[in-house]
C-alpha cells in the first residue's frame, strides 16, 4: 500500500512504523508497518513510502484496515526502529547452508582434535619473523601463529579464538594478524617469493585506469565515447582480477570499534614481507553518520567523490556545467515572464474598465513598466500574445532541460554506483560492522557467491579470511553475515573477543530463555574448541 507524506526525514528504507489515526478512530489499534521503498511526485511535490503490514490475528484485522485505510484519508506515522539489521541476520541464516565454516558451526569438537602447538611463524618471511619475534609477546605470537596456520596445514577452512582480556593488546595483535594474512597471500600468488612490486603496480595502475571511468560523467553528449570508457572500466576491473593480492575483511560489532581499527591501520599501517610498514589499500564501509570523521578519508563515499573530482578538474569543457543550470536559469526566466503578464493583464482590464480608482494604481504601476507609456488595448493584446507564446517556449523548453538533467542524474548515479563496487573489488581491506557486511559489501560480492552457488570458479570478489573484533558481543546471527563473504576454500576466520565481558543486549525474555545472547564465540568455546589467551598486560 502507498502513502503520500509530507515529511520524510525520519522514514527511511526498512523503517519499521506505527500508523494510527485521529480522534475518529481513537478505538481502533495501531497497525505495524514496513517502509519496502520511497517514492518521490515531482509534479505534486511529495513524497510516497510504499509500506507492508504485518498483522498477528489474522484476516479480522486486515479487513479492518482495507476499511479505514482510504483514499485522502489521515493518519499519522511513528517510526519505531530500522529493522535492516535483523532482516539482514535472517538472511545470513536462511543461507547458512552456503557459508565455508558451516562444519565448523554446526560441529566444533569434531574440528577442533588438533590443538595449538607451539608458536611457528615459519610461514612467514625471515625479515617478517624477525619484526613480530621482537614487537610482541609470547602469548601474542602464539595467537599470530595459529591465526594464520601452520606451513604443513591444507585445510580448506580454519577458524581460530583469541580471547582478550582489557590491556592485553587485542588490538595490536590483530594488526599483526593481519599483516601475516596480507604477506602470505601475496607469497602464495606471486610466482617468485615476495616478489610482490609489478603485481602491486598492476593495482595501482588498474585503479587509475578504473578511476577514467568517471569520464563518463563528461561525455554524457557522446553516448559513443561513454559505451567506450565504461568498456574500457570492465576490462580494467578484470585485469584487476589477476593482481597478486589478498583481500582480508575486518569487522565488529561497534562502529567504535571498527574506528578504531581504522585508525590503527592508518596511522600505523601494516606489516611487509620486508619487515617495513606499509598502508594498505584500506576501505571504510558504513553510514555516514556513524563514521568517526577521522576514518573519512578511507570511506567509501569519500573515495568515490574523490575519483569524480579528479576527472572533473582534468576536464577543460565546462559546457556540461552550464547545463546542468539550465532549468533553474529557465524557470527563473519563467517566473519574471509572468510577472510581466500579470501587469499586462491587469492594464488590459483597466484599459477596458475605466473605473478611476483602478486606472490611478496602475498608472503609478505602469511608470515601472518597460517604457512608461500608455498603451491602447490593441497594443495590450498584442503584447499578451507575444508574452504567451514566450510562455509556451519556455515550457518547452524547461521540459527538455528537466528531463535531460533527470537523465544524467541517473547516468551519473549509476556511475557512482560502478565507481563504488570497482573500489570495493579493488580493496586489499574492508573494515566494517558485522551488520555493515550485508549491504553494499554484499552486493558487490553476491555475484561471486551466485557463482559459487552454480559451480563457477570465479571468486574475485570473495574474502580469502575475515577477522571479527568484539566476537563475545555479538549475536550469532549477526557473526553469520561476514561469513557469507569469505572464499569456497583456503579460508579463515580469526575471533577476538572476551566472553567475560558484558554479552550483547537481549530484551527479549523468551529469547534470553533460549541464550539468544550467547555469541558465536562462546558456545564454540563451551563446545570444546580451542581458544588462545593473550595473558600479559601491556602498556
Amino acid at each position: 500500500m502507498a502513502f503520500a507524506i509530507d515529511c520524510v526525514q525520519q522514514v527511511l528504507f526498512n523503517s519499521l512504523l506505527l500508523i494510527f489515526g485521529d480522534c475518529r478512530t481513537l478505538l481502533m489499534q495501531p497497525f505495524c508497518v514496513q517502509v519496502e521503498r520511497l517514492e518521490k511526485d515531482n509534479k505534486r511535490r511529495r513524497s510516497i513510502i510504499v509500506i507492508r503490514f504485518y498483522f498477528q490475528h489474522g484476516n479480522s484485522r486486515l479487513n479492518r484496515a482495507r476499511k479505514l485505510l482510504l483514499e485522502r484519508s489521515k493518519w499519522y506515522i511513528s517510526r519505531l526502529m530500522s529493522i535492516t539489521p535483523q532482516l539482514r541476520e535472517f538472511h545470513a541464516l536462511t543461507a547458512i547452508k552456503d557459508i565455508p565454516l558451516l562444519p565448523i558451526i554446526l560441529n566444533p569438537v569434531y574440528h577442533c582434535l588438533n590443538k595449538y602447538g607451539k608458536e611457528d611463524l615459519s610461514k612467514l618471511t625471515q625479515p617478517l619473523q624477525r619484526i613480530l619475534e621482537s614487537s610482541y609477546n609470547d602469548s601474542q605470537l602464539h595467537a599470530i601463529s595459529a591465526a594464520i596456520g601452520l606451513r604443513d596445514t591444507r585445510k580448506d577452512f580454519e577458524l581460530s579464538l583469541i580471547q582478550g582480556p582489557p590491556g592485553t593488546g587485542k588490538t595490536r595483535t590483530i594488526v599483526a594478524i593481519v599483516s601475516g594474512l596480507l604477506a602470505l597471500s601475496r607469497m602464495k600468488k606471486s610466482p617468485l617469493n615476495g616478489a610482490i612490486r609489478p603485481s602491486t603496480t598492476l593495482c595501482t595502475n588498474s585503479r587509475v585506469k578504473i578511476c577514467q571511468s568517471a569520464a563518463v560523467a563528461r561525455a554524457w553528449q557522446d553516448a559513443a565515447l561513454a559505451r567506450q570508457l565504461n568498456e574500457d572500466a570492465e576490462k580494467n576491473c578484470k585485469t584487476m582480477a589477476g593482481c597478486t593480492r589478498g583481500r582480508i575483511l575486518i569487522c565488529a560489532q561497534s562502529n567504535a570499534a571498527v574506528d578504531e581499527l581504522v585508525s590503527r591501520i592508518s596511522s600505523e599501517g601494516l606489516y611487509g614481507s620486508d619487515g617495513l610498514m606499509n598502508k594498505p589499500y584500506l576501505v571504510r564501509v558504513g553510514n555516514a553518520k556513524t563514521v568517526h570523521p577521522n576514518s573519512i578519508p578511507f570511506f567509501i563515499d569519500t573515495l568515490v567523490d574523490q575519483r569524480l573530482a579528479e576527472v572533473r578538474m582534468n576536464a577543460s569543457d565546462i559546457k556540461n556545467d552550464l547545463s546542468l543550470d539550465s532549468s533553474a536559469i529557465l524557470r527563473s526566466n519563467l517566473e519574471k515572464l509572468v510577472d510581466r503578464i500579470r501587469f499586462y493583464e491587469a492594464k488590459r482590464a483597466n484599459v477596458r474598465d475605466e473605473n478611476s480608482d483602478s486606472k490611478n494604481l496602475l498608472e503609478g504601476e505602469a511608470s515601472k513598466g518597460e517604457d512608461g507609456k500608455e498603451m491602447s488595448d490593441g497594443e495590450v493584446e498584442s503584447k499578451l500574445r507575444k508574452l504567451y507564446d514566450e510562455k509556451k517556449a519556455i515550457y518547452v523548453d524547461l521540459g527538455t532541460a528537466q528531463a535531460r538533467e533527470k537523465k544524467t542524474e541517473e547516468e551519473s548515479k549509476a556511475l557512482k554506483h560502478k565507481l563504488r563496487k570497482s573500489i570495493l573489488k579493488e580493496a586489499e581491506i574492508v573494515v566494517t560492522t558485522l551488520s555493515g557486511c550485508g549491504g553494499d559489501l554484499y552486493g558487490v560480492c553476491s555475484q561471486s557467491i551466485s557463482n559459487h552457488k552454480f559451480g563457477n570458479a570465479s571468486e574475485d570478489t570473495l574474502f580469502d579470511a575475515v577477522v571479527i573484533d568484539e566476537a563475545a558481543q555479538a549475536l550469532e546471527p549477526a557473526t553469520l553475515i561476514p561469513l557469507q563473504l569469505l572464499k569456497s576454500k583456503g579460508t579463515k576466520c580469526i575471533m577476538v573477543g572476551d566472553p567475560k565481558q558484558l554479552p550483547a543486549t537481549v530484551l527479549s525474555n523468551v529469547a534470553s530463555k533460549y541464550l539468544y545472547q550467547c555469541s558465536m564465540f562462546e558456545r564454540l568455546q563451551r563446545a570444546g574448541h580451542p581458544v588462545i589467551m593473550l595473558m600479559k598486560q601491556v602498556d
